[in-house]
């Protein structure tokens, strides 16, 4: 088995052990964040009808529990730009689809899949755009599923990928050690707002533009919830933050608060959950 199957096959384990809590995490059905992702998206349609481009066909990368699918079939019905497009989701894990799948029963415009980016046999040159939330940094080969997304799109169509920042490099050096110690199997993409462009132009020669979203307020318990992780680790990433919650540079950047839940006294810490959507242009 080579090192790439090995490497999908533990991801598939994790995340089917994260499905049954998946969505309890305080961003993913963080309806803010989810319509800041939809106003964008909305304005690329508008865009492209335009220009003669009607939106066919989407594909949700790594669609986790269906919730961004949820979204956009609960938005886009009313919306005569999208009302007629089709969704189609993919993700490596069973236990993520079925529950996907369970929300999305009554959508006639749904489509899931259980497969990768890497192996979905899905046609080439068929989708008007890709979204990609929160799964970049799991890819074992991002280079190449970046590739098999450009392929999918259809010319002059667009990748949209969202994914968590620090705010700046300073406090990215500081939280990325967190992040490897949380994310079992994370590749090397560690962005903040200072380093998207330059990361995109010297790892894949791209050109990309990209927005803030709407930040998520979120309980370092409720992000640690949902990890699998030991309990060692998860003492030690507390430790990690008890520490930098005596930076006050980020402190102030990460908007972090110690919260203290009476009468247990048992202390927990606030943070913001800060994404970016990154559009890369499809031109060939």
């Amino acid at each position: 088995m080579s090192l790439s199957n090995i490497h999908q096959d533990i991801q598939r384990i994790i995340f089917n052990e994260r499905a049954n809590s998946f969505d309890t995490l305080s961003w993913v059905s963080n309806r803010d964040f989810l319509g800041h992702i939809f106003e964008i998206i909305y304005k690329f349609a508008e865009e492209q009808k335009s220009k003669g481009f009607i939106i066919k066909r989407f594909l949700d990368v790594g669609t986790g529990t269906g919730e961004v699918l949820k979204y956009l079939s609960e938005i886009y019905r009313n919306q005569n730009l999208l009302a007629e497009s089709i969704g189609i989701g993919i993700d490596i894990s069973e236990r993520m689809i079925a529950i996907a799948k369970s929300k999305l029963s009554l959508s006639k415009k749904v489509s899931l899949i259980n497969c990768s980016i890497y192996d979905s046999e899905l046609e080439y040159d068929s989708f008007d755009f890709i979204i990609c939330r929160n799964s970049f940094h799991h890819f074992h080969n991002p280079d190449y599923a970046l590739v098999e997304m450009r392929k999918l799109a259809r010319k002059f169509g667009k990748i949209f990928i969202i994914e968590g920042v620090a705010p700046n490099n300073y406090t990215l050096e500081k939280w990325k050690d967190i992040l490897t110690l949380k994310d079992i199997g994370r590749n090397n993409i560690y962005l903040s707002l200072e380093n998207i462009e330059e990361f995109f132009k010297n790892n894949y020669n791209l050109e990309v533009k990209y927005t803030e979203l709407t930040p998520v307020k979120m309980l370092l318990s409720n992000w640690l919830g949902n990890a699998v992780i030991t309990d060692d680790t998860r003492r030690e990433i507390i430790k990690m933050m008890d520490k930098l919650y005596k930076d006050e540079i980020f402190r102030n950047q990460f908007g972090l608060e110690q919260i203290v839940k009476a009468p247990v006294d048992k202390k927990d810490y606030e943070f913001k959950k800060r994404s970016v959507l990154i559009e890369i242009d499809v031109v060939s």
